[in-house]
């Protein structure tokens, strides 16, 4: 989910954007400069129109902004005007008494404190490590690498069962990754291909090819056709598929590895590289993770914690645009469902496309 941070130090859920940018942050200022924004695509500008509602005594803030885009002839009007009309008719129900409305100042205004009104303000250090109730903090999953926002209460349930100084986001802690069995789980993400769609054919000017609405189908395709295998696990939020091997084998009440790899072909084909990317060699890309997954089947040892393997070497085309890009294969390997609205894709190391 997606929270609004208020000035008051309080904050909203926004449900329009949690179904976007999945869980995290934003504050009022962020929230209003993407409103005003001409570098954003329109599906996302909507998305924070229709949310400008749940703003409170805040959404105030916003008319000024949603009047601007009311006066062109497009979507975003048509529905700025209804999100106006709405605002205007429930302003009079809302209270006061918590927060008081402010409005902020154009962008090329200064607003100048006087100085009797500055407030000093003495930060204190501490020497507990424990959290208090509300306060967040930020760690990296031990077994799948994920950046994850954590509550004092879930730090509670981690020195419950895990009882380590180990950080495991929800996911890996409700699927038991912390356990010795995970040693047999293979953790492996295709944001390989789809960053390199996002950046080589959605997000380079003049050379659309898929749109945000399509890059998403193909995402929910392959999880649709991976969730159909009982030993595959998928994380939404990061995008990563967990391959139990307990449960793969040669006896008769486990999967054949057949049956992972018939799987994992399902998931490549899923993607169309053949239409998508003329030229390539989608079963080199095969082989890769055929490899590591039969490694893995026969050893039982990984070289990372989770397997993203890259189209670099498959054959891809070689591209030209007016301006050059840089896409390193970082870039691609730590790829997320919220970089569907980052602006900036230029990165450093080797060109992947």
């Amino acid at each position: 989910m997606i929270r609004v941070i208020l000035p008051t130090g309080y904050s909203v859920q926004v449900d329009e954007l949690s179904y976007t940018l999945g869980n995290g942050y934003m504050n009022l200022a962020e929230f209003l400069n993407d409103l005003q924004s001409n570098h954003v695509l329109d599906s996302y500008k909507i998305k924070l129109i229709k949310s400008v509602k749940q703003l409170g005594d805040y959404s105030k803030t916003a008319l000024e902004y949603l009047s601007l885009l009311a006066k062109n002839n497009n979507a975003l009007a048509k529905e700025s005007k209804l999100v106006i009309d709405d605002i205007t008719k429930v302003r009079p129900q809302f209270s006061n008494r918590f927060h008081p409305e402010v409005s902020l100042p154009h962008r090329d205004t200064i607003e100048h404190i006087k100085r009797s009104e500055k407030t000093i303000v003495t930060l204190q250090s501490s020497e507990s490590t424990k959290l208090d109730d509300g306060v967040k903090g930020v760690s990296i999953c031990n077994f799948c690498c994920k950046l994850e926002i954590f509550s004092q209460i879930q730090k509670h349930f981690l020195d419950i069962l895990v009882n380590n100084d180990k950080f495991y986001c929800q996911f890996c802690l409700k699927n038991e990754h912390y356990k010795s069995y995970a040693n047999k789980v293979f953790a492996l993400s295709f944001r390989g291909i789809i960053g390199y769609y996002y950046y080589c054919y959605y997000n380079i000017p003049k050379q659309i090819i898929l749109t945000t609405d399509e890059l998403r189908d193909l995402v929910e395709t392959h999880r649709s056709i991976g969730n159909r295998n009982p030993v595959f696990r998928y994380d939404y939020d990061s995008m990563i598929w967990f391959i139990d091997f307990n449960k793969v084998g040669k006896s008769g009440k486990k999967l054949s590895v057949n049956s992972v790899l018939e799987t994992l072909i399902e998931i490549i084909c899923s993607f169309n590289i053949y239409d998508n990317v003329p030229g390539s060699k989608p079963y080199l890309f095969y082989k890769k993770i055929e490899n590591e997954i039969l490694r893995f089947y026969q050893q039982k040892t990984k070289n990372e914690k989770v397997f993203v393997p890259q189209l670099d070497g498959c054959g891809l085309p070689e591209h030209k645009y007016v301006h050059q890009r840089t896409i390193s294969l970082d870039t691609l390997k730590y790829f997320s469902a919220a970089n569907f609205l980052e602006k900036s894709y230029v990165g450093k190391g080797r060109r992947i496309c």
